[in-house]
């Protein structure tokens, strides 16, 4: 969370961080990202959700982006062809690494963000 910036209902303006542009998916009008879930970052959400949200790139902001929803499942329940796309791989083998990589497993909670750029 960025110290000092705030949305226009007082709330503090969500961030989400990205170590890569995998599969170049920051540069598309919509795009998505999985994350790991937890009770703090859905109560976060539920203030975030319709508002614009500062996407950072390896910790700089790279652009702005609406929270347009969001989905709470098992990791196991993500759909394949949207893990695919969210990380630009067709390969199982890559998914799983990738994502074990972060500490998500098959039986891990994740939150699905759905995003729409603000500047495309």
């Amino acid at each position: 969370m960025q110290r000092g910036i705030y949305n226009k209902m007082g709330l503090m303006k969500y961030e989400i961080n990205f170590s890569e542009n995998w599969n170049d998916k920051l540069n598309n009008k919509l795009f998505t990202t999985i994350r790991r879930y937890t009770r703090f970052r859905i109560k976060k959400l539920s203030d975030a959700k319709g508002e614009i949200v500062d996407i950072l790139l390896d910790g700089k902001k790279y652009k702005e982006a609406i929270l347009v929803g969001f989905d709470v499942l098992p990791f196991s329940e993500v759909p394949l062809g949207l893990l695919r796309l969210d990380i630009g791989s067709y390969d199982r083998k890559d998914i799983e690494i990738l994502f074990g990589g972060i500490g998500i497993y098959s039986d891990t909670d994740v939150i699905v963000f759905y995003l729409r750029s603000c500047d495309n």
